[in-house]
């Protein structure tokens, strides 16, 4: 009976496993990057917003009343906050109304929508049973600030 060896550090017929397990790893590796990139910028993203809706509010507040506009106050500091922002392309939503705040205090909210955020962080694929990946938030993101002058 001959026995057939393989010489030592010859991995024989091992090549086209090794192609094959690095075909079915890839897309998953890839898309867990691809995801950690997407969730990290998203996460910047909520808090530059929330940074610029403070200090919206702290520009309003600041503003002497019936010497200027509280609003074009607001939406100034906003728009200073997220310069970064506009070079890509993406303009904020400002508002003033649509969170909870006591009487007599004033509101600035800063939205982004999701078509805002999927023009930044395009979808790398759409996937039968779990839609667009990575998924992003389906509202957008907001950001409220409540400052009492």
């Amino acid at each position: 009976m001959m026995v057939h060896r393989m010489k030592a550090g010859s991995p024989g017929r091992q090549h086209g496993a090794v192609a094959v397990e690095f075909a079915f790893v890839f897309p998953i590796l890839l898309g867990l990057a691809y995801s950690v990139i997407v969730y990290s910028m998203v996460y910047v993203f909520q808090q530059a917003i929330n940074f610029a809706a403070q200090q919206g509010a702290e520009a309003a507040v600041a503003v002497i009343p019936g010497v200027g506009d509280r609003n074009t106050a607001a939406t100034t500091a906003v728009n200073n906050s997220l310069t970064w922002l506009s070079g890509a392309g993406i303009k904020p939503t400002v508002s003033f109304t649509g969170c909870s705040a006591p009487a007599g205090a004033y509101v600035v909210r800063v939205s982004l929508t999701q078509a805002q955020l999927n023009s930044f962080l395009p979808p790398i694929a759409n996937l039968p049973l779990l839609g667009t990946f990575p998924p992003l938030p389906p509202n957008g993101l907001a950001a409220c600030a409540v400052a009492v002058s």
